[in-house]
């Protein structure tokens, strides 16, 4: 009998989400709170004086060198919180709901996907919208830039994934089969062939340059939830191969990881077959892939907010399993630009991130309770995707770039 994997967990950090009116005013005073899980939570405040922080109530603060925008916060009972307000905010039109962002290939371009139909591209220097996409007859689920930054792919909820030119906003092509809403994006090196998964239980393996679909990878009668697209020749089935596709170039050695509610499957894309499935007690909800174990980790949210970390080489049972509180993980990434193992959104509207060695937490504020639908990071930035219509960047060391916009 398999051994139970480690359990890790640290507080729930909460702080009051505009304190940083008080830190730039100087003066004034907010609440913060710590909540073990399985206990009660612990309350105090910050007392703002000049550019000094006092913590009350057993708590402790100290503001991080050369900004307004961070600090850290201790308590006698637990390990540290590193607290972060967006250095910038982006607010869609109307306050649309925003589902989902991406960075592209060199960062100067954020895409903004959201209800309505609502489809943009941003700079990531003024946070000003540089280009709208209009073709999606209901929200746009998911986004990403082609290796070219040049692309933009789009999934929605309208069953079709649109391929748009950035400097234009045409879309020159459109493709159809999936029965409902698209979840999830990944492309093969250049672009010519992309995969997608859908809420219609399929993943699917399409050729861009004819508008059609090659293969169906894989068939859930649960919806998929997340998924990622990997090039992992030691991941990839090695035998039993039919011929490609006519039009199917460079899918050997390229793996999809894909989550329903019931587990999490990985597929061998040229073999079209499931290598690995990995199950857990609470459903699944997220995941990412991961730097570690030697680039073979996997992390995956769960409806009850238990965090799992896994080795993709052996997904019988996790290497470990991190709860903070029971709020449904949204959203996981293993790249961030904080110290911290992975980075996870709620639908309560908070980020946090931990380092599971030393259980010091970061948290990312800005929501007041606003579900959050979505992280995206790289090393140097990140970004949240919230219900209240805003997209808030966060980095490591911050400066403010703009306040609203």
């Amino acid at each position: 009998m398999a051994s139970e994997p480690p359990f890790v967990s640290s507080p729930l950090w909460s702080v009051q989400h505009d304190w940083k009116v008080d830190v730039e005013a100087k003066k004034g005073t907010f609440w913060v709170s710590a909540r073990p899980l399985g206990s009660s939570s612990v309350h105090g405040n910050v007392k703002v004086k000049g550019d000094t922080l006092e913590g009350l109530e057993g708590f402790s603060a100290t503001k991080h060198p050369n900004t307004s925008l961070s600090f850290e916060l201790k308590h006698e009972e637990f390990p540290s919180c590193h607290v972060f307000s967006p250095t910038a905010t982006i607010q869609t039109p109307s306050n649309i709901g925003v589902n989902s962002t991406a960075f592209s290939p060199g960062g100067e371009l954020v895409a903004v996907a959201a209800d309505s139909g609502y489809l943009a591209v941003y700079s990531t220097s003024t946070y000003k919208e540089l280009r709208r996409m209009k073709g999606h007859v209901s929200a746009v689920q998911t986004c990403r830039f082609f290796p070219s930054g040049e692309v933009l792919l789009s999934g929605g909820a309208d069953m079709r994934l649109r391929i748009w030119s950035v400097a234009t906003g045409e879309c020159p092509v459109t493709l159809t089969g999936h029965g409902k809403g698209i979840t999830g994006l990944g492309m093969i090196d250049r672009g010519r062939n992309i995969v997608s998964s859908s809420r219609d239980g399929s993943i699917k393996l399409w050729d861009c340059g004819t508008a059609t679909c090659i293969a169906t990878l894989s068939v859930s009668s649960e919806p998929v939830h997340d998924m990622a697209l990997l090039n992992a020749p030691a991941l990839a089935q090695q035998e039993g191969h039919n011929p490609p596709h006519e039009h199917e170039v460079e899918t050997q050695g390229h793996v999809v990881v894909a989550c329903t509610s019931d587990n999490a499957v990985l597929c061998d894309v040229r073999a079209r077959s499931t290598v690995q499935t990995a199950e857990f007690a609470s459903p699944f909800a997220c995941l990412s892939p991961s730097a570690s174990m030697g680039g073979m980790g996997l992390v995956t949210g769960h409806e009850t907010g238990h965090v799992c970390m896994w080795d993709m080489r052996q997904l019988s049972t996790p290497v470990s399993v991190y709860q903070q509180w029971e709020a449904r993980i949204t959203s996981i990434s293993a790249t961030s630009p904080y110290n911290a193992t992975f980075m996870a959104s709620t639908n309560e509207g908070t980020c946090f991130g931990v380092d599971l060695e030393t259980c010091t937490s970061t948290l990312l504020t800005g929501p007041e309770l606003d579900p959050l639908t979505q992280l995206t990071a790289t090393e140097e930035l990140l970004a949240t995707s919230c219900r209240d219509g805003a997209v808030r960047f966060y980095k490591s060391n911050p400066h403010p770039v703009v306040d609203q916009l």
